[in-house]
């Protein structure tokens, strides 16, 4: 069923309720259906034109910033589309806390960047659950007791923000060429040659085009910043609010700044080999390098995980899936006694490995 309407400036709505019974719809991982947890009710949204995930122009967001952070930015204001009460929040979409409907924006401060691109779930709340399950009792230094946690005591979907920034590099350089010359050897062999260098000045321009890593642009527990760290974005479709109804989307609160200067850091050892090149020669002697960056821009990137807690003997315990890959980061109970035997095994191990290798040597020795 496909149920979507145009709104007012025809644009297709995003439904957010059941039409048949009017249960809040979520978002079904892999694509951007719909579908009814009460009675199961399908929803198709118009299919979205294929078109690269957007970057925000960083000059005109400065503008809009106007010197402050994300923390001096104020609140968004989410309006339940179930019984419509307002939540002001930094969160980009969420859940009322009142009757569970999908939380929307009514209005964001001035200078708040919005997300341009989305990396769906792939895993859903099940096979997520399952994955848990699989990494926990595969441990092999946990009390015995763990085997017999069979369930998490919540599990929360939730995307958060990563900043990915572009940019043209105009590098002016002056340094100098040098050319060398055999002149002679060393050694009665001659396989040591002794070099003659004549060196000229070179000056030019280099010009690259720069696409930075990927960069948290939110503060994430331990756990989802192991799990996340070096995110691949390269699935990233552009944003769509059905791709993140009934999760939970945190805003950034690391400044755009941050990613901007990372991305300039890395790319100026790039931006050096390019001008060696650019020199060429048998050697290359930079003496300045001044760089002029235009059109700097940033896309707010969404990528998915799920975050979940189990108990164990009264201790609450937290972990994180990633909603791509399964891939799983958490604490987890140890029991002291087989922690100890998993490292004294491994020292055995290890001072067996040695004595072998000491062994062979001998042997070796002796033989010659």
């Amino acid at each position: 069923m496909t149920g979507t309407t145009p709104d007012a400036k025809g644009h297709d709505a995003l439904p957010t309720t059941c039409p048949s019974c009017a249960a809040p719809l979520r978002n079904v991982p892999g694509g951007s259906t719909l579908a009814c947890p009460a009675c199961g009710t399908r929803l198709e949204p118009a299919a979205a034109p294929t078109a690269p995930v957007v970057h925000h122009a960083y000059a005109e967001w400065a503008r809009g910033a106007a010197g402050r952070t994300a923390a001096e930015l104020g609140a968004t204001i989410l309006q339940c589309q179930g019984c419509q009460a307002t939540t002001v929040t930094t969160e980009v979409a969420g859940r009322c806390a009142f009757c569970a409907s999908p939380l929307v924006p009514v209005s964001a401060p001035e200078g708040v960047l919005a997300p341009t691109g989305v990396v769906p779930f792939a895993l859903s709340r099940a096979d997520a659950h399952s994955a848990f399950l699989a990494w926990l009792h595969a441990k092999q230094v946990t009390p015995d007791s763990v085997a017999g946690v069979n369930s998490a005591e919540s599990l929360t979907s939730v995307y958060v923000p990563w900043w990915t920034v572009t940019a043209r590099a105009t590098t002016w350089y002056d340094g100098k060429r040098g050319t060398a010359k055999v002149v002679g050897y060393k050694g009665d062999d001659q396989r040591e040659e002794i070099l003659s260098w004549s060196w000229v000045d070179a000056a030019g321009t280099v010009v690259r085009d720069v696409a930075g890593a990927p960069a948290s642009a939110a503060s994430l527990s331990d756990e989802v910043r192991r799990l996340v760290a070096g995110s691949d974005l390269s699935s990233a479709v552009p944003y769509r609010p059905e791709l993140v109804t009934g999760h939970a989307v945190r805003r950034y609160d690391v400044e755009p700044q941050v990613a901007v200067d990372a991305t300039t850091r890395v790319a100026a050892r790039a931006i050096a080999q390019d001008i060696k090149h650019a020199i060429g020669g048998d050697a290359a002697d930079i003496t300045t390098q001044r760089t002029s960056w235009t059109d700097v821009r940033l896309a707010l990137v969404l990528t998915p995980v799920w975050m979940l807690t189990f108990v164990h003997e009264g201790e609450t315990w937290n972990v994180a899936v990633d909603g791509r890959t399964g891939a799983v980061d958490g604490r987890f109970p140890l029991d002291k006694v087989k922690v100890a035997k998993a490292f004294t095994s491994c020292f055995a191990q290890l001072v067996l490995t040695g004595a072998v290798v000491a062994a062979a040597m001998w042997a070796w020795i002796k033989f010659f």
